[in-house]
């Protein structure tokens, strides 16, 4: 039995963990010192949560192509539809929070 990457799930599931795994980079790299929850509390206090988060679904663009290039279009389409969630996520964030 051969598994596929191909598949919806697989791509949604790679363009929700990325942008996750990025902004734990992020806090990683240059805010270690702070809790993570007083790094959240010091991203919203000066207003760059919405930018953070655009930024941390960059990556996403990556195993776009990367499944496009394999032929794997299932996968694309759920990493396409992972960062439109992510998207209106952060439309929502900037105007109504």
């Amino acid at each position: 039995m051969k598994f596929s990457l191909n598949k919806l799930w697989i791509g949604a599931l790679v363009g929700i963990l990325t942008p996750v795994i990025t902004l734990l980079l992020v806090y990683n790299s240059k805010y270690e010192t702070l809790s993570f929850m007083e790094f959240i509390d010091y991203i919203k206090r000066i207003g760059v949560y919405t930018k953070l988060l655009s930024i941390c679904v960059i990556p996403n663009i990556f195993f776009f192509f990367v499944f496009i290039w394999r032929k794997y279009l299932a996968a694309a389409k759920g990493t396409l539809f992972s960062t439109m969630l992510y998207a209106a996520l952060v439309i929502l964030l900037m105007y109504v929070f």
